[in-house]
């Protein structure tokens, strides 16, 4: 255990050093060139991601709502249709029990 902790602590002291000696490097006027023209390699990136368009609004959208809203209260008619008639029906049975 205490091997280990020696064996990370060499490495973390080793890549200090080396980011302090890249930071603390002074450049002259040739060495500076040399680097511009070094970082000024061409970055390669991936291909550029397709945002396609969304899709407007059709006809045939207007026309599915249109016929969801007809079923609809056509639905809620013929329920109210049968809710009088078996109200009709009760009240009507209620009154003339004999003839049944």
């Amino acid at each position: 255990m205490q091997q280990i902790l020696v064996l990370k602590d060499q490495q973390l002291a080793a890549l200090q050093s080396q980011f302090q000696e890249k930071s603390v490097v002074k450049t002259t006027p040739s060495q500076a060139e040399t680097s511009n023209q070094v970082i000024q390699q061409p970055i390669q990136q991936g291909p550029k991601p397709v945002i396609e368009p969304k899709p407007e609004v059709t006809s045939s959208t207007y026309t599915y709502y249109l016929w969801t809203g007809i079923g609809a209260g056509a639905l809620s008619l013929l329920g109210w249709f049968w809710w009088q008639k078996r109200n009709l029906m009760n009240k009507w049975i209620t009154r003339v029990p004999m003839l049944l």
